[in-house]
Formats: structure tokens, sequence, C-alpha cells
């Protein structure tokens, strides 16, 4: 897999595959998580090195590269959604949030332009009418 066209928009197969890989990765660092310490050491430093030398000349393995992420950054982010975690205002994520993040970044609505992606702005405005609503804020000014 060196056609870089091929490394950005693979197939529906390769797509679906590396989609359930990267799940079942998380889960696992999910599962793993609470045996973890809440601030973490940070990444190794065979880890740094590989960051320092890696070059953008050529397409990477998604499989690959996905696992040195998420290797780099179980080591190397604090855990706000450890149970010990006691902390500043980081809130831990939901699935809920997870599956958003997933819907919109295959989606990517353009939200600067209404009429680029109507459905993502009306749910943002709604979202944020609601958020005043709940603060006490007075109805916004905008149509709605």
């Amino acid at each position: 897999m060196t056609d870089p066209h091929y490394s950005l928009f693979p197939d529906h197969d390769s797509r679906t595959a590396a989609d359930h890989a990267l799940t079942e990765r998380l889960g696992v660092s999910r599962r793993l998580m609470p045996s973890r310490d809440v601030v973490p050491a940070g990444p190794s430093g065979e880890w740094l090195r590989e960051l320092r030398n890696m070059k953008f000349d050529r397409p990477r393995e998604l499989a690959g590269l996905t696992e040195w992420v998420i290797d780099g950054l179980e080591t190397g982010t604090v855990r706000v959604t450890h149970p010990g975690y006691l902390g500043l205002f980081n809130p831990a994520l939901t699935f809920a949030s997870e599956c958003a993040d997933r819907i919109a970044s295959s989606f990517n609505p353009q939200i600067c332009v209404h009429s680029h992606a109507p459905a993502a702005v009306e749910i943002e405005l709604h979202v944020i009418r609601a958020v005043a609503r709940r603060a006490g804020m007075p109805d916004p000014i905008w149509p709605g």
C-alpha cells in the first residue's frame, strides 16, 4: 500500500477493517486504563526518538501508525477518565461523545456557512440555545 491516494482514501473493506481494529485497540486501552497511573511518566525514549526521526516523505501504514500514536498517548497523557483522577476541569469523555467525534470526523461538516452543512448548524444552534436556557440566559436574538 504505497499509493498515497489509497493510504488516505482506502476502499470500503480496508476502511471497515481498520475501523474495527481501531475500535478493538481503543477498547484494550480503555480496559487497562484503571490499572495504570493517573499521571503518566511520558512516552519512552524510543518513542520520542521515533517521533524525532519521523519523515513525511512517504505514506505510512495506518495500522502501525495508529498503534504507535496510541502507545504514545497511553504513556503521555493524563488519564482524566481514570477512577482516581482528581484535577482541573478536564471532564471525562463519554461513549456518546466518542461516537459524536467519529460521526463529525466522518462527515467533516463545514459549519461556518449554513448552506454547507445546514443540519450540523441547526444541531449546534439547538444545543447552544438549550445550554443558554439552562444557564438562565435570555432567549438568543438569532432566529430559530
